[in-house]
């Protein structure tokens, strides 16, 4: 859940730029939580410490503030803007501002250049699905149960 809706947050200020993120201190106070950066390339270690600490009440509640983003940045952007791309220099910006906060996540710009706004919007659904569904595989393959069955 962090992971996404921290992804879709920076997201929304690719998409419509100026735009502030949803996360600042007061997010990080309820959500009982020091980092702010995505969490891709987390070790397994920093996962377990970070999942024993979050609020998960509160993780509910500011991914329903992105989810609220989202729908904002949906309805005021329009159709033409979607079909530009992101400016590059605002993703060289995730590797100065924490956004990205280890070297093993330093590929996530070069993946994002080049992509339209509207591709990065379209984010907001199937990031979750993907990131939902390989939870379920793991559990599956925890649980000994085939995958695929």
């Amino acid at each position: 859940m962090w992971h996404t809706a921290r992804c879709q947050d920076f997201i929304n200020t690719l998409i419509s730029p100026g735009r502030k993120q949803e996360l600042n201190a007061e997010w990080m106070a309820q959500l009982n939580v020091a980092r702010h950066d995505i969490g891709t390339g987390m070790t397994r270690e920093e996962c377990a410490e970070f999942n024993q600490a979050i609020n998960v009440g509160a993780l509910h509640v500011y991914c329903d503030a992105v989810a609220e983003a989202v729908r904002d940045v949906a309805h005021t952007v329009t159709a033409e803007d979607l079909r530009k791309p992101v400016d590059s220099r605002q993703l060289d910006k995730m590797l100065e501002d924490g956004t990205i906060a280890n070297e093993r996540a330093k590929w996530v710009p070069g993946f994002l250049d080049g992509k339209s706004r509207g591709w990065l919007l379209s984010m907001a659904v199937w990031h979750m699905a993907e990131h939902t569904l390989g939870g379920v595989v793991c559990t599956r393959r925890i649980m000994g149960i085939p995958v695929g069955h």
